[in-house]
Formats: C-alpha cells, sequence, structure tokens
C-alpha cells in the first residue's frame, strides 16, 4: 500500500505509473543497504522505455527532529553536475552558439596552462574528458571570499602537468569548471543561468538550484556516520568556486524528469530536447581510464552484459547520489542520499544488483565489466575517489604538482614542520601572482586566530582554519579543516 501510494505522487508530466512488482524487489534491496551502510535519508526512481518503474523515498532529511525525505526534498548531487554542464556546452552547439572543439582562449581571456602545446592545442571536448595532462585533482581549495572563480582557474589550470597532453587521463575539476565559465560567456551570461534557463525550465526541474548552500527546509542536512551516530555536516562551500563541477541540488521529482530524457535518446514528453547524436557524442568514451572503464564528457562509460552504461556518481562530506542509465534499453536509475559516500553509490557497484531487475535479465559474470581501481577518482568510498578531497589533500597534490617540496624553497621546511597537521605554507619564490590574490591572501591570513595559524590541536570539533598557500598557483585560498591527522 505504501510502495502504491508513493508511486501515484510522481510527476504529472510523467507517464502514468503503475504499482510494478519490480519496485518492491528494488526498494526491499535499496532498504537493507541503507540500513546496513547508515544511510539517514534516500531517495531513488527508476525507468525503462519511457514508463517510471520506482519512486520512492526513505528515511530523514534530519535527524534531530525526524524529518521525512519527500520527493521535493532537494539533495545535492555532487560530481553528477558535471554531466550538466556537458550537457549545456552540447545544447550550445546544437544552437549554433559554440563547438566542443572550439579552444577555451575564444572566451575566457585568462585562460593559460603551462605547457605551451597543450595550451594552443586544448578543446572544450579535453577539458570535459579529463585528457587535458593536469595532475588528478591537482585543484586548490577555493574558499569562497579567498579567491574568486578566475583566481581559482587561473591558479589550477596553470599548474604543472603529470601528463602529456591527451595522453591520459587525469581528474579535474577545474577543466569542467573553466569549461562552464565558457558556455555561459558564449551565451553572455553565468553558468547559473545558462543551467537554469536551458536545462531545469525545459525539464520542468523546478525546485533545482544551482548551489548546495543553504538549501533551507527544503533541503537535507548532510550526514556522516561515526560508527555509532550520525553526526551532521555542512556542504563544502567551496563549491560555490567550482560550481559547475559539482554544486547543483536536486530532487528526485526533478531528476527523474533528467533521467527520463537521458533514457529516452533526448526526448522528453514527446519534445527533442537535445539532438540524439549529441547525446551520443556526449557519452562517448574519449578518455581511458582502465582496461574496463572509460570517460566521455561529463560520463563514466563501462559495460554491464554487453550494454554500454552511462554513470556518474558524486560524493563529498554528508553527500553523495549516482545516476546511472543503459541507451539500448532506454532504462536509468538516479540514488540521492545525504550521506558520505558509500559502496552504494560506488561506479558499477549498484548497477550490478539492479540491472538484472529493472531489465529482467540474467546477470551473465561475476560482476559488471568495472576493475576494481583505486586511483581513479569517480568512485566514491575512499579518500583517493572522492569528488572533493579535504583541503590539506588538495594542497599537498597541489605542491606535488609543482615539483615538491625541495623546490619551495623556505616554504618547504616551514611546510614539513607543520604536515603532520595539514597546514602547508610554501615560499614565495614563484613568479609574481595577481596583486588582488595577494591581498585577499593577506588580508585571510590576519582574520585567522592566531592559535589556528600554528596548530590544529581539536581542530575537528572546533573547525578552525588553516591557511594553505600554494606557489605553482600565485595565489592563496583559506580552507575549513573537516579532519585532522595529528
Amino acid at each position: 500500500m505504501r510502495l502504491a501510494g508513493l508511486l501515484a505522487l510522481v510527476l504529472c508530466s510523467a507517464p502514468a505509473a503503475r504499482a510494478d512488482p519490480r519496485a518492491d524487489r528494488i526498494m526491499y534491496l535499496l532498504e537493507l543497504q541503507r540500513e546496513k551502510l547508515h544511510i539517514a535519508g534516500l531517495a531513488v526512481a527508476v525507468v525503462r522505455d519511457g514508463q517510471v518503474v520506482a519512486l520512492d523515498v526513505r528515511g530523514v532529511r534530519e535527524v534531530e527532529h525526524q524529518l521525512p525525505v519527500t520527493f521535493d526534498t532537494v539533495f545535492p548531487i555532487g560530481s553528477c553536475t558535471k554531466a550538466f554542464t556537458a550537457m549545456a556546452i552540447g545544447l550550445a552547439e546544437d544552437e549554433g552558439v559554440l563547438s566542443l572543439d572550439d579552444s577555451p582562449h575564444r572566451w575566457l581571456p585568462y585562460f593559460k596552462m603551462r605547457d605551451r602545446d597543450a595550451d594552443a592545442q586544448v578543446t572544450l571536448r579535453d577539458m570535459l574528458s579529463h585528457r587535458t595532462g593536469l595532475k588528478a585533482y591537482a585543484d586548490l581549495a577555493a574558499e569562497p571570499g579567498v579567491l574568486t572563480r578566475e583566481d581559482y582557474l587561473r591558479a589550477a589550470i596553470g599548474a604543472v602537468p603529470a601528463a602529456r597532453f591527451r595522453a591520459s587521463y587525469q581528474y579535474s575539476n577545474a577543466m569542467v569548471t573553466a569549461a562552464g565559465e565558457a558556455v555561459a560567456r558564449a551565451y553572455h551570461t553565468t553558468w547559473d543561468k545558462v543551467i537554469e534557463t536551458k536545462i531545469f525550465a525545459p525539464l520542468g526541474m523546478t525546485a533545482s538550484r544551482t548551489s548546495s548552500v543553504h538549501l533551507g527546509n527544503d533541503g537535507v542536512i548532510g550526514y556522516a556516520w561515526d560508527g555509532v551516530a550520525w553526526q551532521a555536516v555542512p556542504v563544502v562551500a567551496s563549491l560555490g568556486v567550482m560550481a559547475p563541477a559539482g554544486a547543483i541540488a536536486s530532487s528526485i521529482k526533478d531528476m527523474t524528469n533528467w533521467l527520463r530524457m537521458l533514457a529516452s535518446d533526448g526526448l522528453f514528453d514527446g519534445r527533442r530536447f537535445v539532438r540524439e547524436a549529441t547525446l551520443h557524442e556526449l557519452t562517448a568514451p574519449h578518455a581511458q581510464i582502465n582496461e574496463g572503464l572509460s570517460y566521455a564528457l561529463g560520463w563514466a562509460v563501462y559495460r554491464w552484459n554487453g550494454h554500454a552504461v552511462v554513470e556518474h556518481n558524486g560524493g563529498s562530506t554528508g553527500l553523495s547520489a549516482i545516476v546511472s542509465f543503459l541507451p539500448d534499453r532506454h532504462a536509468g536509475f538516479v540514488v540521492l542520499a545525504n550521506a558520505s559516500p558509500t559502496a552504494l553509490t560506488q561506479i558499477g557497484k549498484l548497477g550490478a544488483q539492479l540491472w538484472p531487475i529493472i531489465l529482467d535479465e540474467p546477470w551473465h559474470g561475476a560482476g559488471p565489466d568495472v576493475p576494481s581501481h583505486t586511483a581513479a577518482p569517480v568512485p566514491a568510498p575512499k579518500a583517493d575517489n572522492q569528488d572533493l578531497p579535504a583541503a590539506s589533500e588538495l594542497v599537498e597534490r597541489a605542491i606535488a604538482a609543482a615539483g615538491g617540496r625541495s623546490k619551495l624553497g623556505r616554504g618547504g621546511r616551514r611546510a614539513s614542520r607543520s604536515r603532520a597537521c595539514g597546514r602547508t605554507s610554501t615560499a614565495r619564490t614563484a613568479p609574481s601572482r595577481p596583486r588582488s590574490a595577494r591581498t585577499r591572501c593577506t588580508r585571510a591570513r590576519q582574520r585567522q586566530p592566531r592559535g589556528a595559524m600554528r596548530s590544529c590541536t581539536h581542530c575537528s570539533s572546533s573547525r578552525r582554519s588553516t591557511t594553505a598557500c600554494a606557489s605553482i598557483a600565485r595565489s592563496c585560498s583559506t580552507a575549513t579543516r573537516r579532519s585532522c591527522s595529528c
């Protein structure tokens, strides 16, 4: 009875939903996983051949007052945002506004990579498929009020590359953010307005927004399980600076519309939303991650039972999501959760359990054709797999991209003394950074409590700030600490 009632609340624009026996099996499986993995709240949608097979919500959006998850509850979707940014560029190409093979220099005069050949040849296609050569996750923490989005992009894009251009997959939030800025410039507006007018409005995604900060009464509270109880955790504020790579928040109702369009070759309610050829281009493999997994444009791609699976997850402290669909079977699912990433939203894991039920197709083999890997950033559970690592980890990787601590002069000695607490201060030996960024950094330092600059004792509980400076970036960022290795 409960399931039938929930299915009756499907979007009025969706084809009439009937109680489907597969829904009971799907939700039984997911409820077991929710309890096992200590997920506070969950929202699920499954579609097949244009029909909604399952639409359900479980658990709470706020633990303290036991407020339930509803169909209108808004969840941050993390890096599932990347597919929206890629779609916006695909739609712009359909309209003749730009091309995937445009150089970012056409739209972003400040765009400059350290590798001259890469800088001369790079395209929006390269940026969306993570094949520019920038070191995986070599993004600086982008704390609001310290770095503007342009400052952040200048810093991260100018890092020393870790691989030859187009030679390997290197995950970069900065490159996707820059691609989002490029399509915004092409439309003479902001990335937020492009997403709202070109995607949210046509698909009837009325609850969706381009920011995961301050979600209000309709939004979830994010939680991390500490082994005993759920601990509330705030959304990473720096998502605002790298919004095109991970800031969208949406409800399961809205995400059902997004999924229906994707699984219907770009059609929505009988209308053409995006050209079928464009959607195929966005979901075609462009960069190989490993033997069984590739990256398209804002999507990961692998095979299950001979079918191409197009999928992406999102995850950070207190949030996780996954969107997956099979183009040839016109089927897909979305799962949103207000919990830190778990196996439930790891690439390839949930599909291995759901596809046999959704497609009523025997499962051939011991698992999906996705080999296990620890370095690829798309899966979520481990630190190396999270979309947005902790600030200290970002700084360490940024230093590595610069060539190591030995090349950072006096700052390397200071950094070595504070490595245990995740504090890193580097020497001012790099080329001069923009004056405005230097000024903001200086003011940020002056605002920090003296104890926060010298010690991170008890920083997990007090969430003090630590100032992180990277000479490769030619600017500084103040990143809120959420954990401490000491």
